[in-house]
């Protein structure tokens, strides 16, 4: 099986991994509800694998490979009922010396029971050639837009796992606009 095949197995085997964790998620022992009630507040350290360039939203990919994903969420600027707001600092590398990118962003969580839901709007600064080549994107301008979504089961008060997307776009402020999409399954450690 070729490196791009297997790559390409990587968003149904996340996808598996995260129907098998919502469909324990009644099974498993429940912590005091006020322990899960506090999951969305301090600092958390969050880590990915994801498929690279999976072509969701641009419909064509043209980077092959893996991403280790890797952030920093900061603690709640405010919370409203279950919805919490803050910023996260974090960046892409691909495994395959592809598109890099590092990021800030603003997120907006939200926590139901143990299943919790994100997105985020940020700035994204990337190491891709401006220009089309044929193993890169023409994402059009140095800056980018970064686009995060994510949804999850929170495992313990501390611990999450994950599916997490996100997209790198210049909303058409350039007349290149491929943008970037990556996807794949992230865990959590809130300190």
């Amino acid at each position: 099986m070729s490196k791009h095949s297997t790559a390409k197995l990587f968003p149904t085997g996340a996808a598996l991994l995260a129907a098998a964790l919502f469909a324990a998620a009644p099974a498993m022992a429940q912590s005091s509800s006020d322990e899960y009630d506090q999951a969305l507040q301090g600092f958390e350290l969050r880590l990915g694998l994801l498929e690279h360039d999976v072509g969701l939203l641009p419909k064509r990919n043209y980077e092959d490979g893996l991403s280790i994903n890797g952030e920093l969420a900061f603690a709640p600027l405010g919370s409203y009922g279950r919805a919490a707001f803050r910023p996260v600092i974090g960046g892409s590398v691909s495994t395959e010396g592809r598109t890099n990118f590092a990021y800030a962003d603003m997120r907006a969580e939200v926590l139901w029971d143990r299943i919790f839901f994100g997105v985020g709007l940020g700035a994204a600064i990337h190491d891709s050639k401006l220009r089309r080549t044929a193993h890169e994107k023409d994402l059009g301008s140095r800056v980018l837009f970064h686009v995060p979504a994510e949804v999850g089961f929170q495992i313990t008060p501390n611990n999450r796992l994950s599916v997490y997307y996100e997209h790198l776009t210049n909303f058409g402020l350039d007349k290149d606009n491929q943008g970037l999409d990556n996807l794949g399954v992230r865990f959590a450690h809130r300190f």
